[in-house]
């Protein structure tokens, strides 16, 4: 019945329905019949009129929210009177931004839920700009503090860095931010795809505007895929923003906690990450030093076009290509000069080791 359905299925409605239609089978046969209640319910309510800017990740919000691990938290949610109501506009991008709450500070969700629509203790900044490639974009920041900061010109920094560093549109149109009490207790901050999470120290001070940068270019390199990969991915995304908006030096990391990648901790996690977060970062900044911009920025699209084989889309589904090294090494390798080819060679072998 919804008027958007009745002509082409854009990417967004694909995304909606596609949830809409998990978040109706996420259940056992006890419950089956009250969560297609639940599906339903969603479906009808006003935010879902029209699908513009928010719709896609609220709903992908909501479903991911319904697994049976977090069921009681789930049912807080939908049975709360602001979303009985019928979730508007305006709450959907308090909706879109729960699954960190949900994860890291559950004692802050009944504070987000009272203040669905901007009020009660929850404070929602939005901007709206136009990209050359990706088009009208909405920038929303949620924050739990009454406070206006630099954060939403960082944003708007990197987001439009990010499409012109990697000269193709954005997987989205909708770029949020959370700023949360404990938000960021686990990472610096993360890309949940429906919005980014940091914690309330990092709304604002100048020396974190790289973070922004980093986490918008996780939409174009993430997971899955080995980590050094996206990771280091990001890092030169956020290095180079750097360098333009405030003149950072481009330098690679002194003294990594690992010898090289291939040879990367699997044993332990939290030092995987670091090795990963610091060779990978390490390598791509030392190969963009080393071929100049022009080939650098020819390899590292390619390799964004190889992780999506064709298929944007398949950012939201981790359908993509998972990535590994034979991939960097055919897209730097690919249409390149013989010179730059040596060059990357030599720099792959620094920082990743020797290959079989």
């Amino acid at each position: 019945e919804k008027p958007w359905i009745q002509d082409d299925i854009t990417r967004d409605e694909q995304i909606i329905i596609r949830e809409i239609s998990w978040l109706a089978g996420r259940t056992d046969e006890a419950t089956q019949e009250r969560m297609v209640d639940v599906a339903t319910s969603i479906a009808g309510m006003p935010f879902l009129d029209d699908v513009t800017f928010v719709e896609a990740p609220a709903v992908m919000a909501l479903n991911r929210m319904s697994s049976h691990m977090y069921q009681d938290i789930f049912r807080t949610i939908i049975s709360h009177p602001k979303v009985q109501d019928g979730i508007t506009d305006q709450e959907a991008k308090v909706i879109a931004v729960l699954r960190t709450p949900m994860y890291r500070e559950p004692e802050v969700i009944p504070l987000l839920l009272d203040g669905l629509d901007g009020t009660n203790g929850v404070y929602v900044e939005d901007r709206i700009i136009q990209l050359p490639l990706t088009g009208e974009t909405l920038l929303t920041i949620v924050r739990t503090e009454d406070q206006v900061t630099a954060s939403m010109d960082f944003l708007e920094h990197a987001v439009r860095f990010n499409e012109r560093f990697m000269a193709t549109p954005l997987p989205t149109n909708y770029v949020a931010v959370y700023f949360g009490p404990n938000a960021g207790q686990t990472y610096t901050a993360h890309n949940w795809w429906t919005h980014m999470a940091m914690g309330s120290d990092r709304d604002g001070p100048e020396w974190k505007a790289n973070v922004f940068a980093h986490e918008v270019g996780h939409y174009y390199f993430r997971s899955p895929g080995p980590r050094w990969i996206h990771e280091g991915a990001a890092e030169i995304i956020a290095f180079v923003s750097e360098y333009e908006r405030v003149g950072s030096p481009l330098e690679t990391y002194l003294n990594p906690p690992c010898d090289d990648i291939k040879t990367l901790p699997a044993s332990d996690p939290d030092e995987h990450k670091r090795c990963a977060y610091f060779l990978g970062g390490s390598f791509f900044i030392d190969l963009y030093r080393t071929l100049g911009e022009d080939a650098f920025l020819q390899g590292f699209r390619s390799l964004y076009h190889l992780r999506i084989a064709g298929d944007p889309n398949c950012d939201y589904y981790w359908e993509c290509a998972e990535l590994n090294v034979y991939h960097v090494i055919e897209a730097f390798t690919t249409n390149l000069a013989e010179e730059d080819v040596e060059k990357f060679r030599e720099v792959l072998v620094k920082w990743y080791g020797y290959l079989p």
